[in-house]
């Protein structure tokens, strides 16, 4: 045991004894180098623990508050999505579960919005033992939050999109696994003359999908687009479509009906990313996905890992009756 560890030790016996009630004052750092003959570095990382746990708070002039009397916090987590949909709900819920048997968490949503990525992060600075972000390409503003954290406490979540740096990354490898999905679904698509990917533009979706995507229609030697919306004029008997955003899946299904063609016969269709939604719309709807629950369940079983990490979530596809 290292000697921060033996005064936090000491620190969580006096409040599980009932010596410190919530509000009450902690041991000044120069009460801890009188007592423990450490420097005053040494009680700064003690209360640096502390802090970050949730147990600590600085008060400016005054010292160190007993915050929450809960010294079984291991984990106190701060959690920053991009926008929370309904697979991303799913994630959560899945932290949320996994989490609760180690400490806690706080979630918070960036929205695309680099200023408030900085501020969000510049603000959980030092408050959290662990950090769980999903970044977004093309922002430099975005990198120089992420280094205000130390990288073995971060995990950068679902996306690495080219950051620097050595975080820690659980999530998708998005080129392989919209290949390896359409791939395992080769045997339906080969039913269609022509595939069109909808990916909207401007989108904050990842380019590697159009990668992996063009990769496998080279491959297999379908005529294919890649557009940025629905064009009615494109919904004809022989084409199959890839999408994303729920309103180009809503715009396919919708207009097949309303033209009297069958989806998943005259009109294919495939979603990226599950949710439960799409195992009724349309009689089923294929999907590509990777698997969130899972992603959810091992970013909090990783958290206490002295290793760093770096895992592909992998993908799993869903064979429904719109293609």
């Amino acid at each position: 045991m290292t000697i921060v560890q033996k005064i936090v030790s000491d620190l969580e016996k006096a409040i599980q004894k009932g010596s410190l009630s919530q509000g009450d004052a902690l041991p000044s750092l120069a009460t801890l180098q009188n007592n423990y003959s450490v420097s005053r570095d040494t009680g700064i990382r003690v209360y640096k623990n502390l802090k970050a746990r949730g147990i600590a708070v600085p008060v400016h002039g005054k010292g160190y508050f007993l915050q929450n009397r809960s010294i079984t916090t291991k984990i106190n987590l701060f959690l920053l999505l991009d926008s929370l949909s309904s697979y991303k709900d799913t994630l959560v819920k899945n932290v949320s579960e996994a989490v609760s048997e180690k400490g806690k968490y706080r979630i918070y949503f960036h929205h695309h919005n680099e200023e408030l990525f900085y501020r969000l992060i510049e603000e959980a600075k030092g408050n959290y033992t662990h950090y769980a972000i999903s970044p977004y390409p093309d922002s430099s503003l975005v990198q120089k939050a992420l280094q205000l954290l130390p990288n073995k406490k971060v995990t950068l979540l679902d996306r690495r999109d080219g950051i620097p740096g050595t975080f820690n990354f659980i999530g998708q490898d998005f080129k392989k696994d919209v290949y390896d999905g359409l791939v395992k679904l080769s045997h339906r698509i080969r039913y269609y003359s022509k595939f069109i990917f909808v990916f909207r533009n401007p989108s904050h979706h990842p380019q590697e999908l159009k990668i992996g995507f063009q990769k496998f229609c080279i491959q297999t030697a379908i005529d294919y687009e890649i557009v940025s919306k629905v064009a009615q004029k494109s919904i004809r008997p022989g084409t199959a479509f890839l999408v994303i955003d729920d309103e180009d899946l809503a715009d396919v299904v919708t207009t097949t009906t309303q033209m009297d063609h069958e989806l998943g016969k005259d009109i294919g269709l495939v979603s990226y990313n599950e949710t439960i939604l799409k195992e009724i719309v349309g009689n089923g709807i294929t999907t590509i996905s990777t698997d969130f629950a899972q992603m959810g369940k091992l970013l909090v079983s990783k958290l206490g890992s002295s290793k760093p990490y770096n895992i592909h979530n992998g993908s799993m596809v869903k064979e429904r009756k719109s293609i």
